[in-house]
């Protein structure tokens, strides 16, 4: 089932993902943050989800904006990250010299 973007950030405040497999977090992800509207440090942009990579805590998420693939950011998630930790998170960062920015939403 797709859920629409508003049933996304519900369900990411109600949502624990500790029993979810990785591949199942993993699509949980994908559908949450893919053809969505965010604000990445000052910047606003279509957000595409280009990778997931999984490590034994982590999600670590690929993002482009769909205008500009030549910059992007990395998300990296937990279990316990919610997706409005993550959105709060990309909407403060301030970026850097790497391309791609890392933002760390698995302390929140």
């Amino acid at each position: 089932m797709i859920r629409s973007p508003a049933n996304s950030v519900l369900e990411a405040v109600t949502e624990s993902h500790a029993g979810d497999s990785d591949a199942m977090r993993a699509e949980w992800w994908c559908r949450a943050l893919d053809q969505r509207m965010i604000d990445v440090g000052v910047d606003r942009w279509w957000a595409h989800v280009v990778g997931v990579h999984i490590d034994q805590h982590h999600l670590w998420i690929q993002l482009e904006p769909a205008n500009d693939t030549s910059r992007g950011v990395v998300l990296k998630v937990t279990r316990q990250t919610t997706l409005i930790d993550a959105l709060r998170r990309l909407r403060v960062a301030a970026g850097g010299m790497a391309v791609p920015w890392i933002v760390d939403a698995s302390k929140v």
